[in-house]
């Protein structure tokens, strides 16, 4: 057990020091493989599963306008392309930023980032947890008022981690991770009911002032609000189902709901118009708010190559002191193209970390 939380933790690291222009990502098997019926899945478990991949991920929050609508931000993240491998139960991704691909970059502001993710995704129950720092939004083309171009602000700063835990009910007839790993395959349609426990921290700020600047219209209350931390915590509850049509291909969906506890705070930046501190600012605001996690995965599979497209989606809403909703989204779209082969002598040896780690 110690050589498999030292060899996980030197892989999240190591998504630590690359953030910004690599990703890692690492996907853990559970302890020992389980019985399943065979005549609803296929698993890959001792094949070796490879993988190239385009993908993009997210964190993006809104805050309300002046008006009753909502105003969205986006950090300027690259598209990725990236290599992966899965074998017994154990999946890492390399994802790498490429120049090219993206654009309008310049107008959208800079942005950095550190992007951790960190998957279990085990017969019964799968965990996800991750870790995110984000610097520098925009506001797309367009979306402000008597503003034509983008908007960016390379000073606003999100920090969001957090985990959930699902339980799959039909665990035996129903895979959640063949979606997002590409290990196994479901050979009949099948779904399960789907229900855990979420919980998520997220903090948006600016240091010297308020998050909105006061030039921008429709953001006057966050002209002076410099920081909004949110929690979020509650069960969750769905249903999750995979459609196997033509023998070889599929369309797999997950939806879960939660009515979360919500904890919301704000504070004035240091900077603000108005900088003594306002009774709407102060305290900690309680609340019961709701967040929904969906997962779409649809594509072909054999048992040798397949192509796969792999959505996860997470947001959650938290009220304000005077009733209004801000609202966080973390998620990840991704598209694999993969071949897969029984690893002869050659291959063996390069795995025998992965032997020795599973001792």
């Amino acid at each position: 057990m110690i050589r498999k939380i030292a060899f996980c933790a030197g892989m999240i690291c190591c998504g630590w020091l690359q953030a910004g222009y690599a990703q890692v990502e690492v996907e853990l098997p559970e302890p020992a493989p389980v019985v399943y019926d065979t005549n609803y899945i296929s698993s890959y478990r001792y094949r070796l599963t490879t993988r190239v991949y385009v993908s993009q991920k997210y964190t993006v929050f809104t805050l309300p306008t002046d008006d009753g609508n909502f105003m969205l931000f986006r950090p300027n993240n690259t598209f990725n392309q990236g290599v992966g491998w899965t074998y017994r139960g154990f999946s890492i991704n390399l994802g790498f930023g490429l120049p090219g691909i993206n654009g309008n970059s310049s107008q959208r502001g800079k942005s950095s980032w550190l992007d951790c993710q960190m998957h279990m995704y085990g017969r019964r129950n799968t965990i996800d947890v991750f870790l995110q720092r984000y610097q520098g939004y925009y506001i797309g083309q367009g979306k402000l008022p008597g503003y034509e171009g983008y908007y960016n602000d390379e000073a606003i700063k999100v920090r969001a981690f957090g985990g959930i835990y699902t339980h799959i009910h039909n665990w035996k007839r129903y895979s959640f991770r063949f979606g997002a790993t590409q290990d196994e395959f479901q050979k009949r349609s099948s779904g399960s009911l789907l229900y855990g426990m979420t919980v998520l921290y997220s903090l948006v700020k600016k240091d010297d002032e308020g998050i909105a600047h006061p030039g921008i219209a429709g953001l006057s209350r966050y002209s002076e609000v410099g920081r909004i931390n949110t929690w979020n915590i509650g069960p969750h509850i769905g249903y999750g189902y995979n459609w196997i049509f033509l023998k070889r291909w599929y369309l797999g969906a997950a939806v879960n709901m939660a009515a979360t506890l919500s904890l919301y705070q704000e504070n004035k930046g240091m900077g603000s118009p108005n900088p003594e501190p306002g009774p709407y600012l102060t305290g900690t605001h309680a609340d019961i708010a709701p967040s929904a996690i969906g997962r779409l995965a649809a594509g072909y599979n054999s048992d040798s190559w397949g192509v796969a497209f792999y959505y996860v989606h997470h947001t959650h809403l938290n009220r304000s002191y005077i009733g209004q909703y801000t609202s966080g989204s973390v998620g990840n779209y991704r598209v694999n193209f993969i071949y897969r082969f029984a690893p002869g002598k050659k291959v063996k040896k390069v795995l025998r970390p992965y032997e020795w780690f599973f001792k």
